[in-house]
């Protein structure tokens, strides 16, 4: 297999990532691996994309494994050895190292999607409330979304308005993501909060209907959700 060969199964993986279908995208991407000619970069940059997917799985352990191949690839201390050990040390639950190393990466290099990505997850509280800081998260969501406008960093964006109040641009990225990604249930529960928050109750309860319809324990988050804002 050419380098060229492997990086089209890569962009099949990235587009089959984008659209949700994560198993699949993990076969694309272990296909492109498998050539012994691939460039250093293009190879950490595969193992990159097994691991981001093992994430959105919820497959910890295997997100580790193939971060570390990925940082392993490159010189140590360099911007992309830096967030690939960041990416390590978020799954194992060191936010503060992962938050030096990120802040010694966004020096070396504060335009790669990565970094921003990374910077804004975190102090959206999602590795821990303490960290929490939504106008700072702003910063670094809004940049990763203009680098890379995609399903990840515009659910996390939308997340970040949500929390800020700012609901009718959270409902602005959430609407096309619900469009876009209509199989994707998360999107319309978060659809039918922010229309809640909006006073639209009518189109609320009709995603939540959805979502029930979809999912019945998912009945519970939004009686909490509703007992909570009404």
């Amino acid at each position: 297999m050419t380098e060229a060969e492997s990086r089209k199964n890569n962009e099949k993986g990235l587009k089959e990532l984008n659209e949700g279908i994560f198993d699949q995208a993990i076969i694309s991407f272990k296909e492109a691996i498998k050539s012994p000619n691939l460039s250093t970069e293009t190879r950490a940059q595969i193992y990159r994309n097994i691991a981001q997917t093992f994430s959105e799985k919820k497959e910890q352990d295997s997100s580790i494994y193939y971060s570390q191949y990925a940082a392993n690839c490159y010189e140590r201390n360099s911007y992309e050895y830096l967030v690939n050990v960041a990416d390590i040390n978020l799954w194992t639950g060191k936010t503060k190292e992962a938050l030096d190393n990120l802040n010694l990466a966004y020096d070396k290099n504060p335009n790669e999607v990565e970094v921003n990505n990374s910077l804004g997850l975190i102090y959206l509280g999602d590795y821990g409330i303490e960290f929490l800081d939504a106008k700072k998260a702003l910063k670094y969501n809004q940049k990763a979304f203009d680098i890379n406008k995609d399903r990840i960093t515009e659910d996390v964006l939308g997340r970040n308005y949500f929390e800020l109040g700012d609901y009718n641009s959270a409902e602005k990225h959430f609407e096309k993501l619900s469009v876009e990604h209509p199989d994707i249930l998360p999107y319309k529960l978060n659809l039918g909060m922010i229309k809640f928050k909006l006073s639209k109750r009518k189109e609320a309860d009709n995603l939540f209907d959805i979502v029930v319809k979809a999912d019945s324990n998912m009945i519970y988050t939004i009686k909490a959700f509703k007992d909570e804002n009404d």
